[in-house]
């Protein structure tokens, strides 16, 4: 990137408002990516992870091929896996809808691909899943509207959520994660709030409503958190990624509609470091992965 692209990109993160918060705590720090089937090529971006230096891609090419594609953080190649079996030792999960992977705790990779869960219970439109630091497995269950926990060899222990907007219901379920703690957050989709509750699926409290304003959302889908507690939200028709405080407070938002640097088609998933410095976002209707860097 020259000086002068650098200089036009930031000057673009500090213009970037949201209700007249300035977004310029990331900027743009490239891109890798396009249209198609080969390596470094996205059909239909499914989900994104970090782990060690390794950017974990989802791609659903076809009805026959999901896979999963790992880059280093400048966007170079890696290697390719497809999603339909074991690899790397990971644990093979299964959704009715589209391929997504995440990873726990450890670094383990999980698969989720399409049919039924490894218990032979169908999920109805299943949208995300993560892992929390006993091994359990919780997966949103997008139109039922709730969330399943499953033991590590697949086995169901318990569902929650119900729709609704009262406090601790749900109304379409964008994506899990598990923060520290084992803090279970949840994207609630139609009701434009992330909601947190503990393993048990009691309430502990929640964050946002519908709007275009900081801290609201418009249709949350994936989210994910670092070490220290911070929760960074896919906003998706607002196309722009939401950071949060421990406490749910907002702290910065950066992007808008477009296929130039640091816009947004309908992003899907993001994913971070551990110590919040780097975020990557599946920018999925653009079939590619924008990095930012924190400043």
């Amino acid at each position: 990137m020259t000086a002068s692209r650098m200089v036009a990109v930031l000057a673009l993160a500090t213009l970037v408002c949201v209700g007249g918060v300035r977004a310029d705590e990331y900027a743009y720090a490239g891109q890798w990516g396009s249209e198609g089937g080969g390596a470094g090529e996205f059909t239909i971006i499914g989900g994104i992870a970090e782990a060690d230096g390794i950017v974990y891609v989802t791609d659903f090419v076809d009805a026959m091929t999901c896979r999963i594609q790992t880059f280093d953080h400048d966007g170079n190649f890696v290697g390719s896996v497809t999603a339909w079996g074991e690899a790397r030792g990971a644990t093979v999960y299964t959704s009715v809808v589209m391929c997504f992977e995440k990873l726990d705790l450890t670094g383990q990779v999980y698969f989720a691909v399409e049919v039924d869960d490894l218990t032979g219970r169908t999920l109805f439109q299943p949208s995300d899943f993560a892992v929390d630091s006993a091994g359990h497995v919780y997966v949103a269950e997008c139109a039922q509207h709730q969330v399943n926990k499953f033991a590590g060899d697949g086995t169901f222990i318990d569902a929650w959520g119900s729709f609704g907007d009262g406090s601790g219901q749900l109304n379409f379920v964008g994506g899990v994660a598990v923060g520290p703690g084992d803090i279970v957050y949840l994207s609630d989709m139609m009701n434009g709030r992330v909601q947190r509750f503990d393993t048990s699926g009691q309430l502990l409290g929640e964050f946002g409503e519908p709007g275009t304003g900081p801290g609201q959302f418009m249709m949350p889908m994936g989210l994910t958190l670092d070490s220290a507690g911070n929760t960074y939200v896919v906003d998706a028709m607002n196309w722009r990624i939401q950071k949060f405080d421990p406490s749910g407070a907002f702290m910065t938002a950066w992007g808008a509609k477009g296929s130039g640097d640091a816009q947004f088609e309908l992003p899907a998933d993001v994913a971070v470091t551990p110590d919040g410095s780097r975020v990557f976002v599946a920018d999925r209707m653009n079939h590619r992965v924008q990095r930012f860097d924190r400043q």
